[in-house]
């Protein structure tokens, strides 16, 4: 997987705020043009090979955040996939968050990380996720 140091300097915060949800693996990233970015990411796998529990709920905090908070942005969540059968099953599905227009990757890092930070996502001492909305 890809280094966030590794990455345009433009695109580090935002997978930096990524790579803090549990689960999410940043793979690649890049810009289209000057105004124009994208940012891949896969869930981790669980020991027995499984995309992780941790993975999904990070994943669908993502989609709500870009799909509802950020729906008047120009940002997507794209899912894309190499052809399986010319690679390994299972192992090419990738998430991509793509950005246009001039949409600053900083604004998104800041609003991941302040949802995160907000609300907070965690582990019960059974080990069953739930989300704090500080109502308790």
């Amino acid at each position: 997987m890809t280094k966030i140091e590794d990455l345009d300097p433009s695109l580090s915060a935002l997978a930096a705020a990524l790579e803090k949800l549990p689960g999410v693996v940043i793979v690649s990233a890049g810009k289209i043009d000057p105004d124009s970015w994208w940012i891949a990411f896969q869930l981790d796998r669980d020991p027995a090979g499984r995309l992780s529990e941790d993975g999904w709920l990070s994943l669908e905090f993502i989609t709500w955040l870009v799909n509802h908070d950020a729906s008047n942005d120009p940002v997507a969540l794209i899912m894309d996939s190499l052809p399986p059968y010319l690679n390994n099953p299972g192992s090419t599905l990738e998430f991509l968050l793509k950005g246009w227009d001039g949409f600053d990757p900083d604004e998104l890092a800041r609003w991941i990380a302040q949802i995160r930070d907000e609300v907070g996502f965690f582990r019960g001492e059974s080990g069953d996720p739930f989300y704090d909305f500080g109502l308790n």
